[in-house]
């Protein structure tokens, strides 16, 4: 029996997906559009009144949401790690020129029990691009035993 490296079913997990956010406090996001070839998902401008305040920074945005038919969160970063492998000498200029870069990672449990399992593949992917790895973990529906 052959073993897939990704559990797309993955039944402790509601829901997921991952995306890639690029920030910098004065240059605007069109610029990063402009350096990575890549059109963003949505962009903020420093500023800008957003639905929780005002966004700190320009930030721009790119993501798996509504992209990818997956619940494992695994496969929605080696996705966007795929995406960027070509675009590593961009992005490294990018940390180089003072951008924060960051893979937001958003997982919701469907028990409270289990989360997302990265093997070494894909860490190691994640090392070959200067990214951090931020994570928002939620738990739909689960109620704490007493």
């Amino acid at each position: 029996m052959m073993l897939t490296r990704f559990n797309h079913g993955f039944e402790s997990c509601s829901r997921t997906y991952a995306t890639l956010c690029i920030y910098h406090d004065d240059v605007p996001p069109e610029e990063i559009t402009s350096h990575l070839g890549i059109t963003p998902d949505r962009t903020v401008r420093k500023g800008q009144i957003l639905r929780l305040g005002t966004a700190l920074r320009n930030g721009w945005f790119y993501g798996t949401l509504d992209r990818i038919d997956s619940k494992d969160l695994g496969f929605h970063i080696h996705s966007l790690a795929n995406e960027l492998k070509d675009k590593r000498q961009q992005l490294f200029e990018l940390e180089r020129k003072g951008y924060e870069i960051r893979i937001m990672c958003f997982w919701a449990s469907t028990s409270g029990n289990g989360g997302p399992v990265f093997d070494h593949q894909l860490l190691v992917e994640l090392s070959e691009i200067p990214v951090d790895v931020h994570f928002d973990v939620w738990f739909d529906g689960y109620e704490q035993q007493e």
